[in-house]
């Protein structure tokens, strides 16, 4: 005994194993384009991670580097230091040292360029230091000359 509709049950099932084969291969499209997306992703985080990574220990050497700058202009003019051409020659290695980082890391200029202005006003502050102590010298020998010439005209009365 045979079907009578056979051929429309074949018919059928062929279209049913084509659109389930249809569709496993859309499946298995998805399946395979979702893991090389995550393959992708892994690796763009990954570098993304190092790169923050880079920034982030650059950014605390240049901070360490301008504490310690900063410690050592607080200490120009003050009786704390012992020889101030030598702080003042520590001071521009360190601003030196400071502008040859940021100027070797060019392409992160938008994250270091605070420490590149930075390093651009130290010499005018070391030149107004200068002048500052320059001025308080002037001050002491004007102040000494005055007391000696009221000495003088002390005596002289």
């Amino acid at each position: 005994m045979q079907v009578q509709n056979r051929k429309e049950i074949n018919r059928a099932f062929g279209r049913f194993l084509g659109w389930f084969a249809a569709l496993t291969g859309l499946l298995l499209a998805c399946a395979y384009a979702f893991l090389q997306t995550g393959a992708y992703q892994v690796t763009r985080l990954t570098e993304q991670r190092q790169h923050f990574e880079e920034i982030f220990l650059l950014d605390a050497v240049l901070a360490e580097k301008v504490d310690t700058l900063y410690t050592n202009m607080v200490l120009l003019n003050t009786n704390r230091v012992l020889n101030e051409r030598q702080l003042e020659r520590v001071i521009t290695k360190d601003k030196e040292e400071i502008s040859k980082i940021v100027t070797q890391n060019q392409k992160m200029q938008g994250y270091f360029g605070v420490y590149g202005r930075l390093s651009g006003h130290i010499n005018e502050m070391l030149v107004l230091k200068d002048s500052l102590n320059k001025a308080i010298a002037d001050e002491t020998i004007a102040r000494t000359e005055l007391t000696d010439c009221l000495n003088y005209n002390r005596r002289k009365r």
